[in-house]
């Protein structure tokens, strides 16, 4: 181990010498939040724990860590009061500032126990960290309470499962986002101009989100859904997420299914995105921050998931029981800590067969 390390943990605290009783948490009128990461589907969900810590606490202050990539997620969801970039100067500034941090990170680095160190709030809370070589539960015991989540409690439920949850009756976890009227009529202006010419009295718009940081579903499967699904093409306007890689995949689609028109949603600013997202009727997304966003709506999602594990354990979508979904993990050999995304050879049987129910459902004739 580094000498700047062992430096490191030498001057960590060790809250666990003298552990404090739990009722100390019912003085909290401050919460500092740490998100799991940076990532916009792990801010999707934590606005659902953001929402039950609401609960929890009505009358606190409560900010969170943020960077720009989930800045406009928890901007947002509505119960945040203040969102802090992370700098080393915003640390000195948050200095004995905090009763309570709630770190949802899944281990101990050297950045996150610096922040701590400076910030130095009152209590801190961990939820899972996965054990590292230099930074363990041996040396790290700058902490006071520990939810000690396993492997297969799923994310969304990690505040049902601390002690934060004995404090009061949480609702069940559901991620919210807020949107704009203005962005709202924009993006529904959007899908209207989609609409073919044979303008119907009823359409469904579909989004498609099958493209991810590291995983995409193949167009031929999807293909093969839409073609043997749609069987009347006026009714629906189709639109694939921007993403980098958007357009080549509209390309690919649109030939692959010549009876439908496959449009390119244009670049969007975040918030935009979610009015694109309120609007739609349908979503299909690969496991990602889309996917969480759509279960942010409420809306009836075909979702795809790779085979791997911890991932299909502690990932699932966040959807009340009476929003129609179809659940698809690929039939490719369980990988368990591999960090390989095959988000390929779904069922695309049983998806067809999901989406000619949900379709028959709508009464578009």
């Amino acid at each position: 181990m580094s000498l700047f390390k062992n430096l490191l943990l030498a001057c960590l605290p060790n809250r666990r010498k003298n552990p404090i009783h739990e009722s100390v948490l019912h003085e909290v009128k401050s919460i500092l939040f740490r998100p799991l990461g940076r990532a916009f589907g792990d801010a999707c969900v934590h606005t659902a724990h953001l929402q039950q810590i609401r609960q929890i606490y009505p009358k606190a202050k409560i900010a969170v860590w943020v960077g720009p990539s989930n800045r406009a997620i928890f901007e947002a969801c509505g119960v945040v009061d203040e969102l802090i970039e992370i700098k080393i100067g915003n640390c000195f500034k948050q200095r004995k500032k905090w009763d309570l941090l709630l770190d949802f990170e899944n281990n101990f680095n050297t950045s996150s126990l610096i922040m701590d160190l400076i910030s130095a709030p009152k209590y801190l809370m961990i939820f899972r960290k996965y054990e590292k070589k230099h930074y363990h539960f041996n040396n790290v015991k700058h902490f006071d309470f520990n939810a000690n989540l396993g492997e297969k409690v799923l994310f969304s439920k990690y505040v049902n499962q601390s002690i934060l949850a004995k404090m009061a009756t949480l609702n069940p976890a559901h991620s919210v986002v807020h949107t704009s009227p203005s962005n709202d009529e924009k993006m529904q202006k959007y899908w209207q101009s989609c609409v073919a010419n044979n303008i119907v009295a009823k359409s469904i718009n579909i989004l498609l989100c099958l493209q991810g940081s590291s995983r995409e579903v193949p167009a031929v499967e999807i293909a093969e859904i839409l073609n043997k699904s749609i069987t009347q093409p006026q009714f629906f306007q189709i639109v694939v997420s921007f993403t980098s890689a958007a357009e080549r995949y509209q390309q690919e689609l649109q030939a692959l299914c010549p009876d439908l028109t496959i449009h390119l949603s244009p670049k969007t600013s975040a918030a935009e995105y979610f009015s694109l997202m309120k609007k739609a009727d349908l979503v299909f997304a690969v496991n990602g921050g889309s996917l969480h966003l759509a279960c942010a709506f409420d809306k009836p999602l075909l979702s795809f998931h790779a085979n791997s594990e911890p991932t299909l354990s502690a990932w699932k979508p966040l959807l009340p029981a009476n929003i129609p979904q179809c659940y698809l993990v690929a039939r490719n050999p369980l990988r368990i800590h591999t960090g390989v995304d095959e988000t390929y050879n779904f069922d695309t049987a049983k998806a067809i067969a999901w989406l000619k129910q949900f379709i028959q459902a709508q009464n578009l004739a």
